[in-house]
Parts: C-alpha cells; sequence; structure tokens
C-alpha cells in the first residue's frame, strides 16, 4: 500500500487499545498512515512526505485565542517530536497515545475539504508543545498564526490541519493548481 487510513473509534471500541502507537511508528518509517479514516488528509501526508521526507502530524483545530491557535492528536510521528512519552488515550483513556513536542519551529499547515476541491493553508510558529492540558488529545502544540487566528476554524476546509514541517506554502499552492484546487491562503503572523 502507499497509505493506509484507520478508523480509530471503531478499533478502539472493538479491542479496547487505540492504535495511536502503531500509526505513529508507521508513519516515522515513512509509510503514511491516517487515523479517524481521514482520507482528505491522508492525501495531505502523502504530499508532506514527498515534499519534506516527514509525514506531517493530522492536528484537530482546538482552542482560538488572539493570535494563537491551539491544534492537539494523539498521532504523530515518532520522528516529528522529541521528548516523546507514552500515556493514555484522551478521549478513551484506553492504552496508548504518544504525547511529545514538536521538533520543529515553523510548520505550514494545511487542510483539504471533504469533497477535494478546497485547500486551506497558512504557516504556524510553535510558541509551546506537548502536553500543555489534560483537557485535549495528547501531543499539543500553542502555535502563532497571526491578527486572523480566531477566524481559522470558520474559514478552514476541515477541522484537521496537516502540520508540514517548514514552510512549502508555495509548493502546496503549486499541488493544488495542478489538482485544480481552489487555494484559501491563511495570512501569515507577518501580515
Amino acid at each position: 500500500f502507499d497509505a493506509v487510513a484507520i478508523d480509530r473509534f471503531d478499533y478502539l471500541v472493538k479491542h479496547r487499545l487505540t492504535p495511536c502507537l502503531a500509526l505513529a511508528k508507521l508513519n516515522s518509517e515513512g509509510l503514511v498512515t491516517a487515523c479517524e479514516a481521514d482520507l482528505q488528509s491522508l492525501l495531505l501526508m502523502l504530499v508532506s512526505r514527498e515534499l519534506t521526507g516527514y509525514t506531517g502530524w493530522i492536528a484537530n483545530a482546538t482552542a482560538f485565542s488572539g493570535s494563537r491557535g491551539l491544534f492537539s492528536h494523539c498521532t504523530i510521528a515518532l520522528n516529528m517530536v522529541r521528548e516523546g512519552r507514552v500515556l493514555a488515550h484522551f478521549e478513551s483513556g484506553y492504552p496508548h497515545a504518544l504525547s511529545g513536542k514538536l521538533a520543529q519551529e515553523v510548520y505550514t499547515i494545511a487542510s483539504l475539504s471533504p469533497d477535494l476541491e478546497v485547500l486551506g493553508v497558512g504557516v504556524a510558529r510553535v510558541v509551546e508543545s506537548g502536553l500543555l492540558s489534560g483537557a485535549a488529545c495528547r501531543t499539543q502544540a500553542l502555535v502563532e498564526l497571526g491578527p486572523w487566528a480566531e477566524d481559522l476554524p470558520r474559514i478552514a476546509p476541515a477541522n484537521h490541519h496537516v502540520f508540514i514541517p517548514g514552510d512549502v506554502v508555495e509548493e502546496l499552492r503549486a499541488v493544488a493548481k495542478l489538482l485544480g484546487l481552489r487555494v484559501i491562503r491563511y495570512p501569515s503572523a507577518a501580515e
């Protein structure tokens, strides 16, 4: 397979454990693996791997205030975190989820609409990451987005965003043009 998507909710209900660590390991080995059966993010993760060598991190758009946004999810590639630790899964309490600090400072965040017609893309700078709160998925990133941050949940094509290491906005715009996608450009913090 070139990529795999798994519906983790059905899996964890059936087996009473999560696939988070397996997905984290597979992604760190370059096998693009998405949770929540998110095929839009899976496509972005394939693009991330080809552009950067990293599969990217699917993250929920969790909370926004001022110029900052909080993103969280329990499945991140092992090679994208430092100080990783294994904890109980957030929603279920089942074993196990990965928490860690993001290894890079700058990420391109990208979100693809369910109909595969719109790509949202922008740059985020990590302010703080790791387990910042017990009330969200275990890997969390507080990022600087700019004065428009509170608008992101309203304008984003989907809740999930893929964090791609570095600034690859122009490369993603080129990919979007090739695929005939409409692009929503999130302004950078400097704009």
